[in-house]
């Protein structure tokens, strides 16, 4: 066994047998001496309760120090005191992360009742007594990993939470500016419509730069800001023809070239009036520099925090494979084939990116999973799979509280879905399955049958191929299929044949 961290872990029993509580101590010990076995044991540090009572004493003292534990092995039956039932249920109200192994001695247990008293159910295991050495090594290993990685996502979470409430506020406060400018330009279009007299004062003193053309476009007024503008003096306004293309009552772009060649773009708006008893025309331009300055600002903001909330997904992907080292890669495949598959069926841009950037942590919620039941070479028991089908859970209960501009969490959850309903965990049917949830499932499946797992060998794009061939309409989406036979007939999916 490798070593699974530089960190210090904290582990509690609690039994009213002193000779079980010294049989902990002693396989600790001799781990933690014996280093060509256990290259890892000295992280570990152990403390012993005798009664329950005591042990919730001890996990609110060590909880409200800063100081957690990562496992606890829990005798059930510990008279006089409350059993270890109990005992867990109340440990598991103060501290909702603890791992927590249950001990007994006795034959039957009904494992169903008692992982729902004591939620949620991945954080719970048993062992029967007697134990083995190598046992109590190996879900002390597991449990602690699993929190350990569990302490790391939610640190990496509550940075993201953090950088998005950041880059949030600075373009509120962008779009505050914008609005003012907007109200201000309706303000000074409706202080045009004064009377002749203060409309004159208004274009005169208006900060924007105000032209008055006649019936051929002739420049007959000129306000000081339109000078400024320009670079050009009344005098030689007047009369001028405006250069610029009348656009009536639209908006337009345009560019104000200097003498010394530089620039600056305007926004121009063109409005009918009268002029001394005339049909004229009025030209508003406003500098549009600034704005044209804070927009790419704030696409620059858009793109940082895409960039940011891509690479967290990837850090999450991260995080899950290299607990798995049967799977290294899986989500990243599951995602091209994605990919290829969604631009086949021509879905936008925007579900495209969606889909893939889903698929790199579709599995996340395995990082409930105990890494020995990962990575298992023989067939599950009935109560491994059952945590392994929690997993679609676990990953949308950590994503949902994640503002993605695609339901990344609603996908993770239902890729395991099937189109007649007999899927998990909602056991979902047909349309009420996400389009990008069902591109997933078929993607999932020929990946996992193509390449190889702990339990069996890879077999092969073709036997993967026929499977989903086989079930079109039935437990795959038809269009989703289709399209994937059309993506692998283009060699698109040669990247899952053996090399």
């Amino acid at each position: 066994m490798q070593p699974i961290s530089n960190h210090q872990f904290r582990i509690l029993a609690v039994d009213d047998d002193q000779a079980i509580l010294d049989l902990y101590q002693e396989i600790i010990s001799l781990a933690q001496s014996d280093t060509s076995q256990y290259q890892f044991m000295s992280l570990f540090e152990l403390d012993c309760c005798y009664q329950g009572d005591k042990a919730v004493e001890v996990i609110r003292q060590s909880n409200a120090e800063g100081r957690p534990y990562s496992v606890i092995f829990m005798d059930i039956n510990m008279p006089p005191g409350p059993d270890g039932v109990w005992t867990a249920t109340e440990i598991r109200k103060i501290d909702p992360d603890v791992g927590i192994v249950l001990v007994t001695g006795q034959s039957r247990i009904n494992i169903l009742e008692t992982a729902r008293l004591i939620l949620p159910p991945d954080k719970l295991l048993y062992l029967q007594k007697p134990f083995y050495p190598q046992e109590i090594m190996q879900f002390t290993s597991a449990f602690s990993e699993k929190w350990l990685v569990e302490k790391q996502y939610r640190a990496i979470r509550s940075d993201l939470e953090e950088r998005v409430k950041s880059r949030t506020k600075s373009l509120m406060e962008l779009n505050r500016k914008l609005s003012g400018e907007i109200e201000n330009r309706i303000e000074a279009q409706n202080a045009l419509r004064l009377s002749e007299e203060n409309f004159r004062k208004v274009i005169t003193n208006n900060s924007d730069a105000i032209l008055i053309l006649n019936e051929s476009n002739g420049v007959v007024f000129v306000n000081p800001a339109a000078e400024a503008i320009f670079r050009i003096p009344y005098d030689r306004f007047i009369e001028r023809q405006f250069e610029y293309p009348i656009t009536i009552n639209e908006i337009a772009e345009i560019n104000i070239p200097y003498d010394d060649r530089t620039s600056v773009v305007a926004e121009m708006r063109m409005v009918e009036t009268e002029w001394e008893r005339k049909k004229a025309c009025l030209v508003s331009i406003r500098d549009i520099s600034e704005r044209k300055r804070m927009e790419k600002e704030i696409n620059r903001s858009l793109m940082k925090l895409q960039e940011a909330m891509e690479g967290t997904i990837k850090a999450m992907a991260t995080v899950v494979e290299t607990r798995d080292p049967y799977t290294a890669g899986h989500q990243l495949r599951v995602a091209q084939i994605c990919q290829s598959i969604a631009r086949k069926l021509q879905l936008d841009n925007k579900q495209i990116e969606g889909v893939y950037l889903a698929a790199l942590i579709h599995d996340i919620g395995k990082i409930s999973v105990p890494a020995e039941i990962l990575s298992k070479p023989g067939k599950l028991s009935s109560a491994e799979f059952q945590l392994i089908q929690v997993h679609p859970q676990t990953g949308y209960d950590i994503l949902k509280g994640i503002e993605f501009p695609w339901p990344i969490a609603e996908i993770t959850l239902q890729h395991h879905e099937r189109m007649d309903g007999s899927g998990y965990p909602r056991k979902m049917k047909g349309s009420d399955i996400l389009m990008e949830a069902r591109i997933m499932c078929v993607a999932d499946v020929v990946e996992a049958m193509a390449t190889h797992r702990p339990y069996r060998p890879a077999l092969g794009i073709q036997a993967a191929l026929s499977e989903i061939a086989t079930n079109k309409g039935k437990l795959y989406d038809t269009e989703a299929v289709e399209a994937c036979l059309a993506i692998s007939e283009m060699g698109e999916l040669d990247f899952l044949k053996p090399s």
